[in-house]
């Protein structure tokens, strides 16, 4: 990975049983209480698979064995890699898994399956911004459903990369709806819109998913792999 590169990891939540078993051994004892206090099976392989990889990939560019990767959180529960330069974020939604990660600059990502809601209308008027809201409102029923997760996606990303998560509300600033290119994050918190400096590149990994990336560039130089199963992802490291 260039300096200036993020890279970005897409794929399914899915791996055989000998690379699952694999995968469980490199876990911290907190990530293996975790799993365990999860209620449903499904849940729980989703999380080990998720974690698994995510140790795979880390080690692959640190040249560590996974299970000597040590994951520290910040107060907002952001994840970082102590004394390392490599910063990362992880989302997962139903089946599929994003990982992104740069060195030395703070990033985020965030994924979500795209489903009709029907409550979509009350969720915008609580979480987004009024110019965003406003937005929606007059967006086409034909593209709502993605526009809506379009901006969802971009408030997220933008919220982990800061390392502030819900402490910053999701509706005290403004990020564009629609898919396209790098966008100028506009912050509504001052007097008229600022631009913040963030950048959001939208993702589309798979088909009923969107995704969206913030990091506090310019431009991105982005590099992207998609996998099917853990193990295809494991032989690309």
């Amino acid at each position: 990975m260039k300096a200036d590169e993020i890279h970005v990891w897409s794929g399914r939540i899915a791996a055989g049983e000998d690379c699952f078993r694999e995968l469980y051994k490199s876990l911290s004892q907190d990530e293996t209480e975790r799993a365990t206090r999860l209620h449903f099976d499904k849940h729980k392989r989703s999380y080990i698979i998720c974690r698994g990889l995510l140790r795979s990939i880390l080690a692959g560019y640190l040249r560590l064995r996974p299970a000597e990767i040590l994951i520290q959180y910040g107060a907002q529960g952001k994840p970082f890699l102590h004394n390392r330069a490599v910063r990362f974020s992880v989302s997962h939604s139903e089946d599929r898994v994003l990982f992104a990660f740069c060195w030395n600059r703070e990033l985020g990502i965030d994924l979500e399956y795209m489903r009709d809601l029907s409550d979509a209308e009350q969720l915008a008027r609580r979480f987004f911004a009024p110019s965003e809201y406003i937005e929606f409102c007059g967006t086409s029923p034909a593209i709502r459903t993605r526009a809506f997760f379009c901006r969802w996606t971009r408030k997220e990303a933008y919220i982990k990369a800061t390392g502030l998560g819900l402490s910053l509300p999701l509706d005290s600033f403004h990020v564009p709806a629609l898919p396209g290119q790098l966008a100028n994050l506009r912050v509504t918190t001052g007097p008229g819109a600022q631009f913040s400096g963030w950048s959001l590149i939208h993702l589309d990994p798979a088909p009923g998913y969107v995704g969206a990336l913030a990091a506090p560039l310019e431009s991105v130089p982005l590099v992207q792999w998609t996998f099917e199963k853990a193990e295809a992802c494991i032989d690309r490291i």
